[in-house]
């Protein structure tokens, strides 16, 4: 695995308590025909992923997520998973909110614990976060399928579109400021959704 270049580096630093990392194909698909971000998923969005990781000392994930992406224990971050159900790997950390002070505790909680915390939860979960203004920052990866797409992000540079689609699926605050780098065939856009 190659490590991004130091001015990607830069971009995805997780400099922020709470931060999330989502995939989407141009098309708006955050999952491909396995029902796994990993069909929809470039080198370049693997490598961002990889790097990411390395700076967070916790990981959150749904249920769902951490069937369908195979999520295991490891040495390197804690993997709490929010579900109501109990079908996932033994070694990670299970939680359950019932309503939306449940929520701010458990994150409160998680943030009094870990430095930095990397969600990688499907939209669902994601947007309740989002709703919640308990994300800081959301990493996007919008990934081309082929070189010759005709979609309407073809041309990679329009950060109107970019945000549209963004929104399209998350509930990324109107205040978020958004920047933008291209990497190979992935637009790669940081959302600071914190006070300017």
């Amino acid at each position: 695995m190659t490590r991004p270049p130091s001015a990607l580096a830069s971009f995805y630093l997780l400099d922020k308590p709470v931060s999330a990392n989502f995939v989407i194909s141009c098309t708006g698909a955050f999952v491909g025909s396995n029902s796994s971000s990993r069909g929809i998923s470039s080198p370049e969005d693997l490598s961002h992923l990889v790097h990411l990781r390395s700076q967070a000392s916790a990981v959150i994930v749904g249920g769902n997520t951490a069937r369908l992406e195979a999520y295991s224990p490891t040495s390197r971050f804690e993997t709490y998973v929010f579900s109501k159900g109990l079908n996932f790997p033994e070694g990670l950390t299970h939680l359950q909110f019932q309503n939306r002070s449940d929520l701010q505790q458990l994150f409160k909680e998680i943030a009094a614990k870990h430095k930095r915390v990397l969600v990688e939860s499907g939209p669902r979960l994601l947007n309740q976060f989002l709703d919640e203004r308990l994300i800081d920052t959301v990493f996007l990866s919008i990934v081309h399928q082929t070189e010759n797409c005709t979609c309407a992000l073809a041309s990679l540079d329009d950060p109107k579109l970019i945000e549209a689609l963004a929104r399209s699926l998350l509930r990324i605050p109107t205040r978020a400021r958004a920047t933008s780098m291209i990497s190979g065939r992935t637009v790669l856009t940081r959302f600071d959704c914190g006070e300017p």
